[in-house]
């Protein structure tokens, strides 16, 4: 397919501070360009100036209305925190255009899993057969793609440090609150289980979802 660059109208979903808004303005010109996320962190006047028309809409993605007619709608690294992702790809085609697009990323059953694994919590995420049918159910071409990319570390307290810089909060909230006899455990845990002569690993498992041609 021919690579568009220019859309009249984007939506993108969980925005957070604007660095995946920043690169994909590098790719891309719009004439309006919407962003959406539970709290505003970006500053709009900070975006790259090349009249576009910015908005932000303050709001749980599932729930309020973010409007319709685009010509892209994008997210990145978002949508593993739906309560129903499937109904939430379904709204995204409700609210493109019947030549638009959608292009997005969630994470995979292994993502974090040294972590999972070592604490016995984390995110439940879906199988890519599950993620891919969500698609196929409402669009004609879905390209999906998957990766593992498999870090190292000094120490587990290194991918606890890497976590919490990160953002991924892949630990639940009383994590932050943990003993030092929790640390300790944590950290002989991982070691025994993840450990390497290089180190310790963590794993993501990102997954790429481009998909176009709605199904009427």
């Amino acid at each position: 397919n021919q690579q568009r660059n220019h859309f009249d109208a984007v939506l993108e979903v969980g925005c957070g501070t604007g660095g995946y808004t920043q690169e994909l303005l590098r790719d891309i010109t719009a004439n309006r360009y919407t962003l959406n996320d539970l709290c505003n962190h970006i500053q709009l006047e900070s975006l790259p100036n090349n009249s576009t028309h910015f908005q932000f809409i303050e709001g749980d993605a599932e729930e309020i209305d973010l409007g319709s007619e685009y010509d892209l709608i994008t997210s990145a690294s978002t949508i593993q925190w739906f309560v129903r992702p499937d109904a939430f790809v379904h709204k995204c085609h409700s609210m493109l255009k019947p030549d638009g697009l959608l292009i997005l990323n969630t994470f995979g059953c292994d993502n974090l899993i040294e972590v999972k694994q070592t604490t016995g919590s984390g995110l439940s995420y879906y199988t890519i057969d599950a993620i891919k049918q969500w698609f196929e159910s409402y669009f004609e071409n879905v390209q999906i793609q998957e990766e593992k990319i498999k870090l190292t570390f000094d120490s587990p307290r290194d991918v606890l440090k890497h976590i919490k810089l990160t953002g991924v909060n892949a630990l639940n909230s009383s994590a932050q609150r943990w003993s030092k006899q929790h640390l300790e455990n944590f950290n002989t845990e991982y070691v025994s289980l993840f450990a390497t002569d290089k180190g310790v690993t963590l794993t993501y498992h990102p997954i790429y979802i481009v998909a176009s041609g709605k199904k009427i």
